[in-house]
């Protein structure tokens, strides 16, 4: 597989991860920033396998709206940042000194409307350097994603034992 090949894979799972990535005005009215993106993201996890993927964008109407992608490899995590300059920070999966779940569905409950409703926090302590928390979950997410992110979350777990 080329590096294209790989950045074209990339962007494919970004899109199933946020209802928003193909609609959101920051993308309109910043053209070159989806593919500078995904050109980090490709950079970044190398030819490594994508474990778990997550995006973010803050405000899907919001031309200036910050978006924020997670990729995890087997050994690192790649957080890819546009906003005034977009850039990339990659680290190991070791770092992680915490996990909060923020949120999580009932399950003990019949009402399933809240399936969606799983959010986490990884602290990576000073390895993130001036970002404070790796956050997971977010209400434009994609049921896919969701489900993804319930599977991911024990190898996550184990993370913190690396």
């Amino acid at each position: 597989m080329t590096d294209y090949d790989a950045a074209i894979a990339l962007n494919r799972e970004v899109q199933t991860s946020n209802t928003h990535w193909n609609t959101a005005e920051v993308f309109r009215q910043r053209p070159t920033l989806k593919p500078v993106l995904v050109s980090l993201l490709a950079y970044s996890v190398g030819k490594a396998p994508v474990l778990y993927l997550h995006a973010t964008i803050t405000e899907a109407t919001d031309p200036d709206a910050l978006v924020r992608i997670t990729a995890f490899t087997e050994e690192t995590i790649a957080i890819v940042t546009g906003f005034k300059s977009p850039s990339a920070r990659v680290l190991s999966r070791s770092s992680l000194q915490a996990i909060s779940i923020d949120e999580a569905p009932n399950l003990l409950s019949n009402d399933w409307s809240t399936s969606n409703a799983l959010r986490l926090s990884l602290d990576y302590g000073e390895a993130l350097g001036d970002v404070a928390m790796v956050t997971l979950g977010h209400e434009l997410q994609t049921p896919k994603n969701v489900s993804e992110l319930g599977t991911f979350l024990p190898t996550l777990q184990a993370d913190l034992l690396r």
